[in-house]
């Protein structure tokens, strides 16, 4: 129960002090004080009267919905669920309806951002994206003023910087990483695990500087596919496929010891088939979306439970499977029946080509 904090965030956004509301309340200010340390409860007569200062429901102030038996958890799932069937408005009807009896719940209010975003990039249009991206990005900041928990704050600085990467406000994405990265740059956490190493010379100081090697190889498969990006953006093929070319040599040459890698290593082979598809060889093609496939299975089969030691999540921020899970082979056939792979089409009935989508689709359907 956090009675003590909720009345602490309430009495801010009022503007009272522990003086008034001892006066109001007929108790010391000791008392209030004590509450709001959750160092002792109000007296259970009191807490209609507490909810009629603040404005609130009692069911509110203990943090549980007891007029239809709904947990926070309960209403996040139901949210999750109405989102996923496209339900746009009812969603967000519920999420007015919810944030308006626990205003101050950081993780609810994380939660459906997170959510929103998730919506967003589902819809099919521009406008219906950004108003959700908005909103989403209005509940983290919310998140950033207000929380505590560092973990939480800094993956809500994180989705802003996301959100305004995505939407092109690029300045505002610097605003909020920069928030996020201090001090910047990879040195001072690579040096400390290698003077521990230097230090200790023991098999726990070396698998410290292996921790920070594959934290650094996963930045790196956050960075590259935007250099490959950009050649692709312009119409250079050749420059595009140097690029995955270069990239596969590394990622092969640690996908054996880190599986999570596989996801990447799909990535860079449909890149491969794609540019060997602009120059007409389709054989070789084929064979890259051959090898891009079973990448993808790696990983949905094992990787994606490795990446979670590289990229630790807390618990109490995942929504269902959407953080981190297994979704390669889903991705790869989303792409490849894309309206959009038209260099496909010479391909599209082959047998070789059709294998694959059935195998894909099998996971689509898992």
């Amino acid at each position: 129960m956090e009675l003590g904090k909720t009345i602490l965030y309430l009495r801010g956004e009022k503007g009272y002090t522990q003086e008034r509301i001892a006066e109001m309340l007929g108790v010391s200010t000791a008392a209030v004080s004590k509450w709001e340390c959750n160092n002792a409860y109000p007296d259970i007569t009191l807490l209609p009267k507490i909810a009629e200062i603040f404005g609130v429901s009692v069911d509110y102030l203990l943090g549980y919905d007891m007029a239809n038996n709904k947990t926070t958890a309960n209403v996040i799932a139901e949210i999750s669920s109405l989102y996923r069937e496209f339900k746009i408005e009812e969603a967000e009807s519920l999420i007015e309806k919810t944030l308006a009896r626990f205003p101050n719940d950081m993780l609810l209010r994380f939660s459906l951002s997170h959510l929103r975003i998730i919506a967003a990039n589902k819809c099919k249009t521009k406008s219906e994206r950004d108003i959700l991206y908005d909103k989403a990005a209005d509940g983290f900041r919310y998140v950033v003023k207000h929380e505590t928990d560092k973990s939480r704050r800094d993956w809500s600085l994180k989705f802003l910087s996301g959100i305004y990467f995505v939407t092109g406000e690029y300045d505002k994405a610097s605003e909020y990483n920069d928030m996020l990265i201090t001090p910047k740059g990879i040195y001072p956490h690579s040096m400390a695990a290698i003077i521990k190493m230097r230090k200790s010379n023991d098999e726990n100081a070396l698998n410290a500087l292996k921790e920070e090697l594959y934290g650094y190889l996963f930045g790196m498969t956050s960075v590259f596919p935007y250099i490959a990006y950009y050649y692709y953006s312009k119409g250079d093929y050749e420059a595009f496929l140097k690029e995955n070319l270069r990239m596969v040599k590394v990622y092969e040459a640690f996908a054996k010891d880190a599986a999570w890698i596989e996801d990447e290593l799909s990535c860079c082979y449909e890149g491969i088939a794609y540019a060997y598809a602009q120059k007409k060889e389709f054989d070789v093609c084929l064979d890259y979306l051959e090898k891009a496939y079973n990448s993808a299975v790696i990983y949905d089969t094992e990787g994606y439970k490795a990446l979670s030691m590289i990229n630790p999540v807390p618990d109490d921020l995942l929504i269902e499977e959407y953080v981190t899970g297994p979704r390669s082979c889903c991705s790869m056939y989303d792409g490849l029946t894309s309206s959009e792979r038209k260099v496909y089409a010479p391909i599209r009935e082959t047998e070789r080509y059709m294998t694959i989508i059935n195998n894909l689709k099998r996971w689509q359907m898992k």
